[in-house]
């Protein structure tokens, strides 16, 4: 039995303090808990989304905070050319390749992404512009390109991925060479 020793109230604030607590709990959470608290399997209710990174979260908003309610992670890769590597297969106009599997010999992609056949997702940073340009369905300028980035990988959370980036010039992907590779673990 708990036996209340008094009670203080006003418009905004009730304490309650216990008996042999030596303190007491505040409704606006001035007083904060000296240990831990056992809910004997009630429910914490009307918690608001966390806005530091030790507040607590409701289960809607862990479920929320990935995409689409399930442990994947919507990621943007991005390949930096460097013009030494490019030799001189990449006069002209290039093409890019992506691969990324969860088998480091690629054989079964879960993305495979030529620049020649879709141009959607992909974006180039070109050195004239000086800014993120859409991929173009003839290539792009070899001695413009700087980054090629692509922004459409959906990968799962905790699964380590194999990557593998190819240039090749355009139209002639027997030319390709890769050029970067390795892992992605989310």
């Amino acid at each position: 039995m708990i036996r209340i020793n008094q009670i203080e109230t006003d418009d905004f604030d009730i304490r309650y303090a216990l008996s042999g607590t030596g303190g007491g709990l505040k409704a606006d959470g001035s007083i904060p808990l000296t240990a831990d608290w056992d809910l004997g399997s009630h429910k914490i209710t009307s918690l608001t989304n966390p806005t530091t990174a030790q507040g607590a979260a409701t289960k809607k908003y862990v479920d929320d905070s990935v995409v689409g309610g399930s442990a994947i992670a919507s990621i943007t890769l991005e390949y930096k050319l460097y013009r030494s590597a490019l030799k001189e297969a990449y006069i002209g106009y290039i093409d890019c390749h992506l691969v990324i599997s969860e088998n480091s010999d690629f054989s079964t992609p879960i993305i495979n992404k030529y620049t020649a056949i879709s141009q959607t997702s992909w974006l180039a940073y070109c050195a004239a512009s000086a800014s993120f340009e859409a991929w173009s369905a003839s290539g792009m300028p070899s001695p413009d390109i700087r980054s090629i980035i692509y922004t459409g990988a959906n990968l799962t959370r905790g699964i380590v991925y194999y990557y593998r980036w190819r240039t090749y010039k355009h139209g002639d992907s027997t030319t390709a060479t890769d050029y970067k590779g390795g892992m992605i673990c989310l």
